[in-house]
């Protein structure tokens, strides 16, 4: 594919936190089409968990949403920091949102080091219990529909891999709602769902409707649906890097 792997991207969680990204409410998916089309990913922790810089940079803006919309509505992530990355994707500016904390403990304008601390765990804004809402933005940080897939982002655990899926009909046309099951070398059955609504933005190297990451390196099948048959595919995946795989008729 097109372009670099861009796993800059430490995990926003410190202290001893859960790191692991939520699987039921992943980038593109409606948790089983009873909520809207997901921005972002959680990452499932009590209130007061610190949440960290996930890379060197400034912050764009800490503080409520209540009059300053970043979302679709305001008092949508309710306290929030947002960091403007000092890397950049070929010169655009990339941001990393953080949502629903409970304390923000950063400032507007104020430059960090990755991991440094930039508030806490919480569940303000329309928040159902305590989490990370975390997102990454390309070009605009205030814009809800400048997102990308945080798991092309975030980079993989030690010996783990990060997975971009493409699945298209004949003609090359994004499949939404589909359910991917694949098995990789430890033997456990995975479950992914393409992204539900073409209006979630894919990667511009992978042009991707589903994404995950720590996923086990080596060999993986992969299975889904599409008009009463089933499309397949195989790979052997790299650790520490994005792999590509593309079902199709």
């Amino acid at each position: 594919m097109a372009g670099e792997p861009h796993l800059w991207l430490a995990r926003p969680i410190g202290g001893g936190g859960n790191v692991f990204i939520a699987s039921n409410y992943r980038y593109g998916s409606t948790f089983n089409n009873q909520l809207e089309t997901h921005h972002g990913v959680e990452f499932a922790n009590p209130t007061g968990v610190p949440v960290v810089a996930v890379a060197p940079g400034t912050v764009y803006y800490a503080g409520s949403d209540a009059e300053r919309q970043f979302g679709p509505q305001t008092n949508f992530y309710g306290n929030l920091v947002v960091l403007q990355l000092a890397q950049t994707l070929n010169g655009r500016p990339v941001f990393a949102l953080y949502g629903h904390l409970d304390q923000v403990q950063a400032t507007t304008g104020q430059v960090v080091n990755g991991g440094e601390v930039l508030g806490t765990v919480g569940a303000t804004g329309v928040a159902y219990g305590a989490h990370l809402h975390f997102e990454v933005r390309v070009d605009n940080g205030e814009s809800y529909w400048s997102t990308r897939n945080p798991e092309l982002w975030l980079a993989p655990g030690a010996g783990r891999a990060a997975l971009a899926v493409r699945v298209t009909n004949e003609r090359g046309q994004h499949l939404p709602g589909t359910r991917i099951i694949f098995t990789c070398s430890d033997g456990a059955p995975r479950v992914l769902d393409t992204y539900w609504d073409p209006g979630v933005t894919p990667d511009e190297a992978y042009g991707e409707n589903a994404a995950m990451t720590d996923v086990p390196a080596g060999y993986c099948k992969f299975e889904a649906p599409f008009q009463g048959e089933t499309l397949t595919a195989e790979a052997t995946l790299s650790p520490d890097t994005i792999n590509f795989v593309w079902l199709r008729p």
